[in-house]
């Protein structure tokens, strides 16, 4: 019988599969079921789990999206999105969710029109947890990579004002989890903050990264890149020591340190490795630390994330809208003894990288906050014309699933810290681009060894 069964399965794959194509009757179109299944990420020991969300870049007015460099998040990919997330939820009962920037389509003339909805729509997801949001470059009202408050002293958030539930932080005073002594500098986007469930507290410190991007920030609210750079390091510097050395600390922010990988590649010339990757943080600027010390962006965050390593449980990042895993050292060379940190990527719902849609569902130690797991749930084209995306079923997969990680109790940072380079190279391409189809021809352009290590420069 279960030989039968496995038959007509795989029948009925190469039947769905190997249709042509171009023909608009041909194409995959409610055939599969939305049928939402979802397990405990990891029943064996004591934990619980947060929400990642990211790169959404709704293009409200447009139907089903499909592959290609500038499509972005159409209505039809966006509602399915916003139903996965509350089953997801209502399912694994996390305690927090996180949205890690970038709201709008890329176009200016519908920016404000995008960044509104978007806000709208995550304040009314039926979710009664509460939802931190941080700002990416396509989040200003003024434009691409501009500064988060504009010269009119606007910012995304004045589109969807609320004295009773304002941003960043909605549902603060939600029964699963209590927010307190909030730090929101308002002008720039970022902030500090205490996440506690029962007697457990974290420290989430959320920073506002594109301040630090390179040479194409542009400085609306009259504030230049290098003196809002230097403001947001002493802030971060002053927020860190302040910080208890037993306290755990959640850091995220949309673009990551390290190498830009994206300029590598055009999405739909997949085979087009051309372009020289360059770096994500803008390396001619400096800061100059409490001690004095004249620092690039990125040589200042390594040595602040040193000095708490042993309290950062992890960095958040999104911006590449791949699956990915950088790994954060203190010297100028991979060396398993300066090794400080990792980030870990949440992939956008956006398909204009080439990527299948995904948001992830982390999970942690409920009393050390040690992340241990994550599980990534992607929407895959059900259309010939590689459009149409739904979630199916429990499209889903998980970092130690992945990894080929079987310690329940071991950290992602310790999995990593314990792998060579070949085998974190192989398993990372094998869900970089969220299972995509178009994976082979990214991972081709992908510069492996210089994305993955952040190095001093």
């Amino acid at each position: 019988m279960k030989s039968f069964y496995l038959f007509g399965l795989c029948m009925f794959c190469l039947i769905s599969f190997n249709c042509k194509e171009g023909n608009e009757s041909n194409a995959i179109v409610n055939t599969f079921d939305e049928t939402v299944a979802v397990d405990s990420v990891n029943p064996s020991i004591s934990s619980s789990t947060f929400l990642a969300l990211s790169d959404v870049h709704l293009e409200s007015g447009v139907g089903n999206v499909t592959f290609g460099r500038h499509n972005d998040t159409g209505d039809s990919l966006w509602a399915r999105t916003k139903r996965k997330i509350e089953a997801v939820i209502k399912a694994e009962q996390p305690k927090f969710m996180v949205y890690l920037g970038d709201l709008p389509h890329h176009e200016d003339t519908s920016r404000v029109k995008n960044v509104t909805l978007m806000l709208e729509h995550l304040r009314a997801l039926n979710i009664n947890i509460p939802l931190l949001y941080l700002p990416g470059n396509n989040d200003s009202l003024a434009g691409d990579y501009y500064s988060f408050q504009d010269s009119e002293g606007k910012t995304p958030f004045s589109v969807d004002d609320s004295a009773a539930d304002p941003w960043p932080i909605l549902h603060d005073k939600s029964g699963v989890a209590k927010i307190s002594n909030t730090d929101f500098q308002k002008q720039f986007g970022y902030y500090a903050t205490d996440i506690s469930v029962g007697t457990d507290t974290l420290k989430i410190i959320a920073l506002n990264s594109v301040i630090m991007t390179r040479s194409y920030y542009f400085d609306k609210d009259d504030v230049s890149q290098q003196a809002a750079a230097q403001k947001q390091f002493i802030w971060l510097e002053k927020t860190l020591d302040s910080i208890k050395t037993n306290k755990p600390i959640l850091m995220m922010m949309h673009i990551p340190p390290g190498i830009d990988n994206y300029a590598n590649f055009d999405s739909t010339l997949p085979n087009n490795c051309d372009n020289v990757p360059g770096p994500m943080w803008n390396s001619s600027y400096r800061i100059t630390n409490l001690k004095g010390d004249v620092l690039s962006f990125q040589n200042a965050f390594l040595n602040l994330v040193a000095g708490k390593k042993d309290q950062i449980k992890g960095i958040l990042t999104s911006h590449t809208h791949f699956d990915g895993i950088r790994r954060l050292y203190s010297s100028k060379k991979v060396d398993s003894d300066s090794l400080i940190g990792i980030s870990m990527s949440t992939p956008g719902i956006t398909i204009g990288h080439g990527n299948n849609p995904g948001f992830k569902l982390y999970e942690y130690n409920d009393k050390t906050f040690d992340i241990l797991d994550f599980k990534t749930h992607y929407a895959i084209p059900t259309a010939h014309n590689y459009g149409t995306f739904k979630f199916i079923g429990d499209s889903s997969y998980t970092f130690k699933e992945t990894y080929k990680i079987s310690d329940s109790n071991l950290s992602i940072l310790e999995s990593i810290a314990k792998m060579n380079d070949t085998d974190l190279k192989h398993y990372m391409s094998e869900i970089l681009a969220v299972k995509s189809h178009k994976t082979s021809g990214i991972i081709k352009c992908y510069e492996f060894d210089d994305v993955m290590n952040v190095l001093k420069d």
